[in-house]
């Protein structure tokens, strides 16, 4: 038994390590912060199983700049409590309209509102754009 639960602990503990990205970077107007580990950084993602509807382009406001490695990038707009998400090459610059993975606009899950609002304490907010990115 204790063989089991032994390499299913370890199976676990890889399987969790490959969900997501070790790195991710929190740029405001004028720094950025850097946020390392498996586990911190993809808690910023656990989201991504959880249904959720696409919402319209906020009104342009403040934003963060959120790039994680290997992973995508997120416009994080606490005032208006929504995200834009571009996973995968198209964040990168990649992005061909039409495309499956097309970058969308979500709410911040309430659970994770706090969570996002303690890692841009202290950090000024980028201006608002005239429009946001499409």
């Amino acid at each position: 038994m204790r063989i089991v639960v032994a390499v299913l602990a370890l199976a676990l503990a890889s399987s969790a390590a490959a969900k997501g990205p070790d790195h991710a970077t929190i740029c405001g107007a004028a720094s950025c912060i850097a946020i390392d580990g498996d586990i911190k950084v993809y808690s910023l993602l656990d989201w991504q199983a959880r249904p959720f509807m696409v919402r319209d382009a906020p009104r342009p406001a403040p934003y963060y700049a959120v790039t994680l490695r290997d992973w995508g990038k997120i416009l994080y707009v606490p005032q208006r409590g929504l995200m834009r998400v571009w996973q995968g090459p198209h964040a990168y610059g990649n992005f061909a309209p039409g495309s499956s993975s097309a970058p969308y606009w979500r709410a911040v899950p309430a659970y994770l509102r706090a969570t996002y609002a303690k890692l841009v304490r202290g950090l000024a907010p980028r201006p608002a754009p005239a429009h946001w990115p499409r």
